[in-house]
């Protein structure tokens, strides 16, 4: 774990962001049940919104543009997150089929949790 605190912020910022685009890419266009996508479930905006939220932050923190909403920092960032990754956590609890989708984005999930991580704690 050390060698993942001593990266520079920068590499760190990437990871947290492509963590969420990933996930966002995987829940938009890749097929999470059979031959449904994840769009197909009810509370899949929520996830979209946080995403999104989440990879807002990450993307202005590496182009060094300040967002125009003031109470967004890294712990918000962190949550929304946190809560990608528990969204997609929670949908493999029924035991369905998955498709490959939704495996990309439970891998895409947790890495932007630790990448959102990472950011935090630097």
């Amino acid at each position: 774990m050390d060698s993942l605190t001593s990266l520079p912020r920068a590499q760190k910022l990437y990871v947290a962001l492509g963590g969420q685009l990933l996930f966002l890419v995987a829940l938009l266009f890749l097929h999470w049940f059979g031959p449904f996508k994840a769009t197909i479930a009810d509370s899949w905006w929520i996830a979209l919104v946080l995403a999104v939220v989440a990879g807002a932050f990450f993307l202005s923190e590496v182009v060094g543009f300040t967002l125009p909403v003031s109470g967004l920092t890294s712990r918000r960032a962190l949550a929304a997150a946190f809560l990608v990754a528990f969204w997609t956590v929670t949908h493999f609890l029924d035991g369905s089929d998955y498709a490959l989708g939704a495996w990309i984005g439970l891998v895409a999930s947790i890495v932007g949790v630790v990448g959102a991580w990472l950011v935090d704690t630097d």
